[in-house]
């Protein structure tokens, strides 16, 4: 148990001391996998489906598509043009030339979200380890009792037994 909590609180301590490499590969890896989007099926549902459920477009915004996807449309209704974005990047996917794009990169949302949750995780895994040791400390409370009352009992055992045997010794008892 206290193995696991000190795990735990190594791996958060670690986490938080490289916090800066950790915001790093982030960057990286989005970037990485929009630069993937045409080629790979993985990096493809993995940035629509970052996109569509953190309501973001690109790393730092929807102009990160313009490096990888470089072709725009004229867009028939309007005649204005259009740089193409996925439409995970997309408020309205239906509307075909007026759909308004997220403005919010998805690095700043993931980085937003893990300092938000990065004081959860911390308070919840100290409440853990509060619990733990009050475990403990209930556990070896209640063996000390189970010794103390098995120990007495022996006791009044062998003092009955020499009582019947003619010989008299008094014992103080342990319950203090």
């Amino acid at each position: 148990m206290l193995d696991t909590m000190s795990k735990v609180s190594n791996l958060l301590v670690t986490a938080y001391m490289h916090r800066g490499n950790i915001a790093e590969l982030l960057k990286k890896k989005i970037m990485d996998a929009i630069y993937q989007y045409d080629t790979n099926e993985s990096a493809k549902g993995t940035i629509n489906n970052l996109q569509y459920n953190l309501q973001c477009c690109g790393s730092y915004g929807p102009s990160d598509w313009r490096a990888v996807v470089p072709y725009s449309y004229v867009c028939l209704k309007s005649e204005r043009v259009v740089h193409y974005v996925p439409n995970s990047c997309q408020q309205n996917e239906n509307e075909e030339c007026f759909r308004s794009t997220y403005q919010t990169g998805c690095y700043q949302k993931l980085v937003s979200l893990l300092n938000d949750s990065a004081f959860h995780l911390i308070v919840g895994t100290g409440i853990i380890g509060l619990l733990q040791m009050a475990g403990i400390i209930f556990a070896c409370l209640l063996g000390h009792k189970i010794i103390k009352q098995k120990t007495n009992q022996k006791m009044s055992m062998w003092q009955k037994q020499l009582t019947l045997e003619g010989i008299h010794v008094h014992f103080n008892n342990m319950n203090q």
